[in-house]
């Protein structure tokens, strides 16, 4: 039934356009009505070539009494308002194994097949993963069952030698970021009017734990933009408190090194990222220019800036 169509060719009103070649015309046409073929837009080009449409239910029929009376037929189009329709169910099994992929790759988007750790706290990455195990939290685990927030504090709460944790999804990859408690500041101290950004670039993570949030994750921020401040609405007062917040923002800077020497790209990195050894770089990319007397290598940088209300 699906290689043919049988019945739907009847009833989707497709018409399909041929090209013919070859001398007697008007004998094809007439050995085509005789047959039972219904024949649209006749439209002889000259001698030996015209077109001719006819509906797609007959189009088999057709091709086998213009192929026994030895005319060359090329097919070279269809028309009508079921065309959409006829193509969806000449690729009916494409359509399915598309859908069935798409679904396959929606379910398996939700499981975690890998988990990477990230920042100067994957120095405790076995510790942490402990833990996530203890808490069913493994490779083949469910992203759809992870509390990201609650597993943040969690973890933080449960290894002493961190300062700050981000948790999160990327593709397959359930990466866990990591700040350690030698890192500057080290703790929350909760004596700040307001948390402000030292750098420009885009909120990453926000965590409040008082005080009030007045920009977004996601949002772009300038350096000294206040992130938090201490404006907490109680039973319609308006009180000022001390804020206890910290928050992440993914940073870039540029950087110049010029050199006589082609290929150092490798060096311009190095240097660059030498410049930001107090920072968590995630990226660099580096591109060249020739000028006179040398080379211009510019080098942009991403790094994770965290933040911490004192």
């Amino acid at each position: 039934m699906w290689k043919d169509f049988g019945y739907y060719k009847r009833l989707i009103g497709v018409k399909v356009t041929y090209e013919i070649t070859g001398l007697n015309q008007d004998k094809l046409i007439i050995a085509l009505k005789k047959r039972g073929i219904k024949l649209y837009n006749v439209k002889k080009i000259n001698n030996k070539r015209m077109q001719i449409s006819v509906n797609l239910n007959q189009s088999k029929n057709f091709f086998a009494i213009t192929k026994y009376l030895c005319y060359n037929t090329k097919k070279i189009r269809y028309e009508g308002k079921g065309v959409p329709l006829y193509s969806l169910l000449k690729n009916f099994g494409l359509v399915i194994g598309a859908l069935a992929f798409a679904l396959i790759a929606f379910i398996a988007s939700d499981f975690v097949f890998r988990i990477d750790f990230k920042g100067s706290g994957q120095v405790y990455a076995k510790e942490i993963r402990a833990y996530l195990k203890e808490n069913q939290i493994t490779e083949f685990s469910r992203f759809s069952a992870i509390d990201f927030e609650r597993l943040e504090d969690s973890i933080l709460a449960n290894n002493s030698h961190l300062t700050f944790v981000s948790a999160k999804k990327n593709g397959n990859l359930l990466e866990i970021y990591s700040v350690a408690k030698t890192e500057k500041p080290t703790t929350l101290g909760g004596n700040c009017a307001y948390l402000k950004t030292p750098v420009s670039g885009v909120v990453e993570s926000l965590k409040v734990y008082r005080g009030n949030a007045v920009k977004l994750v996601g949002q772009q921020v300038n350096a000294g933009d206040i992130l938090v401040d201490g404006n907490v609405l109680v039973k319609d007062q308006l009180l000022l408190v001390n804020v206890l917040a910290y928050a992440t923002v993914l940073a870039k800077e540029t950087f110049v090194y010029e050199s006589q020497i082609d290929n150092q790209e490798s060096v311009a990195i190095a240097l660059a990222e030498g410049l930001l050894e107090d920072k968590n770089v995630i990226n660099s990319v580096v591109s060249k220019q020739k000028v006179d007397g040398g080379y211009v290598y510019l080098v942009v940088t991403e790094f994770r800036c965290v933040i911490y209300a004192n």
